[in-house]
């Protein structure tokens, strides 16, 4: 966050650098191209580290500094770090101008409990293979483990954004848009959906 009032001041954690390897992947133009996948590197800590993959070409890493390797050089933070293969950084989708649509988007929230074990990456593709072009944003909003959650499970809120560019879209349409990712959390991830 920028300097201001509002907000405790924090260490910085894993989805800080994340956050920043994903603002320079989404200068290549092609941030879908990447993902994230957990994977063990000997300089760094297990459960805190992924490897970073290009249309599943290697492209980098990402993770905490091994504690062995923190004590030998006596830093007392927690350090995190990147490394990127600029050549894959480089081939990039060049922009291509559409038209803003006049037509109002429409945002719907969904609550489901799925393994803890599954990636976010995971859930993401199968939500946009289901929602199809309407789909114009997905964020995953909450994620939470704890109490009234078995210790195996965890509840993710995810908010999915659709506009059509050349109507309105009825309820109707959005509805089965939404039944159609809510079937495929069932299908695909086993996924309870919240009430």
């Amino acid at each position: 966050m920028p300097e201001q009032w509002g907000a405790k001041a924090r260490e910085v954690d894993f989805f800080d650098i994340k956050g920043d390897v994903e603002a320079l992947l989404g200068l290549t133009l092609s941030a879908d191209s990447f993902e994230f996948t957990a994977a063990s590197h000997p300089a760094l800590q297990p459960g805190q580290s992924a490897q970073i993959l290009r249309a599943g070409a290697p492209a980098g890493w990402i993770g905490a500094l091994a504690p062995a390797l923190q004590q030998a050089i006596d830093i007392p933070r927690k350090i995190y770090l990147m490394e990127l293969d600029l050549e894959v950084l480089e081939p990039a989708r060049l922009p291509v101008f559409r038209p803003l649509s006049r037509y109002p988007s429409v945002r719907r929230d969904l609550a489901v409990i799925v393994d803890a074990s599954l990636e976010m990456a995971t859930i993401r593709k199968a939500l946009v293979e289901a929602a199809g072009e309407i789909l114009t944003n997905i964020v995953i909003f909450d994620v939470y483990q704890g109490q009234n959650i078995e210790k195996t499970k965890k509840s993710l809120a995810i908010g999915l954004t659709l506009q059509h560019p050349s109507r309105t879209l009825a309820d109707e349409d959005i509805n089965t848009i939404i039944n159609k990712c809510i079937n495929v959390l069932e299908a695909q991830f086993n996924a309870e959906l919240r009430m």
